[in-house]
């Protein structure tokens, strides 16, 4: 049994959550901002899992406040040993609001 249950491919994402979650100078960030840290590191997750199937579209947009709980659910999760959880709203959400075409209907 290894003390260290991250070792390997997912020690990455368990320090950056972490680091996002204890930096006292991001931890005073504003929201937005802490939010969008967060985010990218939601996003890099995605980018190396890669949903096979895709991600459900019958969601329903995500208010920034329960976006900011989600995200920091599951950073917390993935700091605290599960590094296989995911939350399909939220990257949901994450995906369609940081899409190109998001981007383009939003200007």
């Amino acid at each position: 049994m290894s003390k260290e249950p991250f070792a390997g491919g997912h020690s990455w994402l368990v320090e950056r959550s972490r680091r996002i979650l204890q930096d006292e100078t991001l931890a005073a960030a504003p929201h937005a901002e802490w939010g969008a840290i967060a985010e990218d590191c939601v996003l890099a997750r995605i980018h190396e899992i890669r949903p096979l199937r895709g991600l459900p579209r019958h969601f329903h947009p995500l208010t920034r406040q329960q976006r900011l709980v989600r995200l920091r659910e599951l950073l917390t999760y993935w700091t605290t040993g599960c590094p296989h959880v995911i939350d399909e709203q939220l990257f949901a959400d994450i995906l369609a609001r940081r899409s190109p075409a998001s981007r383009k209907t939003a200007r």
